[in-house]
């Protein structure tokens, strides 16, 4: 009994170590749209494979496979979309975008 014990924990051991290992080289991209009202949504695009960020008030924050992405926001008029053509995710970091102002409204 103590013998299957120790396995358990050791089990458990492993599998949180996998977990923590693999977080911590998870990839992320963030940002901020300002006016917020003015987003649709954003994209993250790399060759076929395609990906809607959420974004909420404004703010959006993703995991991402690392290597190179193009970004699209896509805009509410009378605001213009904003593409970021070639933007490098690397493993294990957060790739912030900053603050992003929408163009397009001349009011």
């Amino acid at each position: 009994m103590r013998n299957a014990a120790v396995q358990l924990c050791l089990l458990m051991l492993a599998i949180t170590s996998v977990h923590a290992v693999k977080i911590m080289q998870s990839s992320s991209l963030r940002g901020k749209i300002r006016p917020a009202m003015g987003v649709e949504g954003v994209w993250a695009i790399r060759g076929n494979d395609s990906i809607k960020i959420r974004c909420s008030e404004g703010d959006f924050d993703s995991k991402l496979d690392p290597g190179r992405w193009k970004i699209v926001v896509d805009a509410k008029p009378p605001f213009k979309n904003v593409l970021f053509d070639t933007v490098g995710i690397e493993k294990g970091s957060t790739r912030d975008l900053g603050l992003i102002d929408l163009p397009g409204n001349d009011k």
